[in-house]
């Protein structure tokens, strides 16, 4: 008898066939998608962080279930711990997010997180790269939130063409940060 798959095992694969179908991602494939799966499906509200690309100037391969799958490290996670933490606590006084560790630990795991270019960038991203990348990736980008399937995605990108590539012309704005429902509510 077989189980049905998990979105971990259906993320894996499309990540698989991501690197295929992408020559330049081979050995520079950064995965990205459901932290924790367990967290991520109990969560009150399925966060998904849609961002530009990863800060990883050296190019290697590693994975954000991997990184995020024990604690919160480095300021930027810190930063989506927090929203994650207030988006799914109802936007509680800020120090209440902070007056434990184990809040912002629990809450980076609980949340899906999605980068449009999957090879690691810089610090500052270059927007016509990632104009690139989302033109280039759009429907495995679908797809992979056609898996995770959130309640709630959050994009980082700070451009309207970018949501616009994606998404159209759905929400109207574009605003740096976009908050919308994924069911288009």
């Amino acid at each position: 008898m077989t189980h049905p798959r998990t979105k971990t095992e259906l993320l894996d694969d499309l990540f698989n066939r991501w690197t295929d179908q992408v020559p330049e991602y081979r050995g520079h494939f950064i995965r990205d998608g459901i932290i924790d799966e367990t967290r991520f499906d109990r969560a009150k509200r399925k966060v998904l962080f849609m961002m530009k690309e990863p800060n990883n100037p050296k190019q290697n391969e590693w994975s954000f279930r991997d990184l995020w799958k024990n604690r919160v490290v480095y300021r930027f996670s810190f930063r989506l711990a927090e929203w994650a933490y207030g988006i799914q606590h109802e936007f509680p006084p800020y120090a209440e997010v902070r007056s434990s560790r184990k809040n912002l630990d629990d809450a980076i795991r609980s949340v899906a997180l999605v980068n449009i270019k999957k090879s690691g960038g810089k610090s500052s991203s270059n927007h016509n790269e990632i104009k690139h990348h989302c033109e280039m990736n759009k429907e495995l980008l679908l797809d992979e939130i056609k898996i995770i399937k959130p309640d709630v995605i959050l994009l980082g990108t700070g451009s309207g063409v970018i949501r616009r590539t994606l998404f159209g012309r759905s929400t109207g704005v574009a605003w740096s940060m976009i908050l919308f429902s994924a069911s288009g509510k």
